[in-house]
């Protein structure tokens, strides 16, 4: 029996190609990254202060642009400080900065 594949497409418009979980669509890493994005929905329609941002891991530029949607829809919604927000996304741009000069 084949085994069937994530069915998540990453921000570089490619499928993730890892296993999916047992009669799931995605794989381990993305049903936990869907999971914690539908969390975050329920508290900004909830209207509840966020606690913890849930932010990928910024390894390449793909994650650090699939962080900035989290960032800005919490700053939004009014469920971030502007303070904190702003050190979110400097820390971004130095992640990508960094990414920048460090690949060929």
């Amino acid at each position: 029996m084949p085994c069937l594949l994530c069915r998540h497409i990453l921000p570089t418009g490619l499928r993730c190609g890892a296993p999916a979980l047992t009669g799931g669509a995605f794989c381990y890493f993305h049903c936990t990254l869907h999971g914690r994005h539908r969390d975050l929905g329920r508290a900004i329609l909830n209207s509840r202060t966020v606690t913890c941002l849930h932010l990928p891991q910024l390894e390449d530029r793909e994650a650090i642009q699939a962080a900035l949607p989290t960032v800005v829809a919490a700053l939004a919604a009014g469920q971030l400080e502007p303070k904190r927000a702003s050190a979110l996304l400097y820390g971004l741009q130095l992640a990508v900065t960094n990414s920048e000069t460090l690949e060929p």
